[in-house]
């Protein structure tokens, strides 16, 4: 290493790339989540033998199926492979930010005394 700034750089890519391919290499990995809850449920069908389990886990961006249940005395698993999922916005079904404003906005315009009487609000 000659102590230039390249070679921190070129390292810190290196990193960069590596985190990427870890976290491609991981992601939508189900199978694991996917065995141990169709493992939980074969206890249960042994129980009750005339149920029938419809498992879907979803995480990782991902989502993988199971079906569980006794055909002619046997315990038959039908899986699906895991499948990418579109990413779900945490604002889906509320307010944006910009929706926020444009009320409080309209508010404001209707009624400006409400930006009057700051003291009200701090005891007086």
């Amino acid at each position: 290493m000659d102590g230039g700034l390249d070679d921190p750089l070129v390292r810190m890519h290196r990193w960069d790339a590596l985190r990427q391919r870890l976290a491609n290499s991981t992601a939508g990995r189900l199978d694991p989540v996917v065995d141990e809850a169709v493992e939980a449920l074969i206890v249960i069908l042994q129980r009750h033998p005339s149920l029938t389990f419809t498992v879907t886990v979803e995480g990782n961006g991902a989502r993988a199926s199971a079906q569980l249940g006794w055909q002619d005395g046997r315990l038959t698993v039908a899986r699906s492979e895991a499948q990418a999922t579109a990413p779900v916005s945490a604002t889906e079904g509320e307010e944006t930010s910009a929706e926020t404003a444009a009320r409080l906005a309209e508010l404001i315009r209707r009624d400006p005394s409400l930006l009057d009487g700051r003291e009200r609000w701090n005891g007086s």
